[in-house]
């Protein structure tokens, strides 16, 4: 009589894995920022499993922190002063450029 061998299943391991940021905020405040997985894998998988867990979460926390940035930075205002005459002004940059071209420019 033949008796089948049994595949007895690997081990799981459970893997933990977690990455942190603080982000100073000036006055001495601080933003945290943090992201932590788990899972159960083979112990065969276990360091490829650990790696891959250590990148998802620090991606997630980095893109965390980039869209708090966003939101929290104040964006600038681009004032244009009307008052001045930019064609005016144009005119006498040319004007200068086409004085200097005359002029014979000697090293110091």
């Amino acid at each position: 009589m033949k008796t089948k061998t049994e595949i007895k299943p690997s081990p799981l391991v459970e893997i933990a894995r977690s990455f942190s940021f603080k982000l100073n905020l000036g006055g001495y405040q601080m933003a945290d920022f943090f992201c932590s997985h788990k899972e159960e894998v083979p112990k065969e998988e276990a360091e490829k499993a650990s790696e891959e867990s250590y990148k998802f979460c620090k991606k997630e926390v980095l893109k965390s922190v980039n869209e708090y940035v966003k939101e929290k930075t104040p964006k600038p205002e681009i004032k244009i002063n009307e008052s001045r005459n930019y064609e005016e002004r144009a005119k006498g940059v040319e004007k200068l450029c086409d004085d200097l071209k005359e002029k014979e420019l000697k090293p110091f």
